[in-house]
């Protein structure tokens, strides 16, 4: 009804405004107490809380990409992380080193059998060793001195 994607209080405000100076038989009173907004309330706060636990699994894959991989944390930031792509590949070859022991042709021939992956497919992968191939240290699991002992 109202074009645009401005999300602001302000814009807010003035579309419940006009509705109900137009259509004042929409717009109901709502006590605190009702039993509508008491769901309403439980559901954004599961909402919120679903976002917070989303949020911080998402800043825990990049911070272990960041230790392992940079140049491939780096290629996948952003969004490109939280695909089904990216998430599919990692939970399959579970770290860059598990990509590479695979190797490029295994990888792009299991992204092709797998469905919605895309047409694109083949060639994100080939980005993908693109970054891993980009790193220059290898990094090495430290040993514990307990371990040693």
């Amino acid at each position: 009804m109202y074009g645009g994607d401005l999300k602001t209080d302000a814009h807010d405000a003035f579309i419940i405004a006009e509705v109900s100076a137009n259509l004042p038989r929409l717009v109901k009173p709502v006590c605190e107490k009702s039993d509508a907004c008491l769901r309403l309330a439980t559901l954004m706060a599961y909402d919120r809380e679903l976002t917070l636990e989303a949020t911080r699994v998402s800043n825990r894959l990049h911070d272990l990409l960041l230790s392992a991989c940079p140049a491939l944390e780096m290629h996948l930031q952003g969004r490109r992380l939280q695909s089904v792509f990216s998430l599919a590949l990692l939970k399959r070859y579970g770290s860059p080193t598990g990509l590479k022991s695979a190797g490029r042709g295994n990888v792009r021939r299991w992204v092709r059998s797998r469905r919605g992956m895309g047409a694109a497919a083949p060639r994100k992968v080939d980005g993908l060793f693109e970054a891993i191939g980009e790193q220059s240290v290898e990094i090495r699991r430290s040993v514990d001195i307990e371990e040693l002992m």
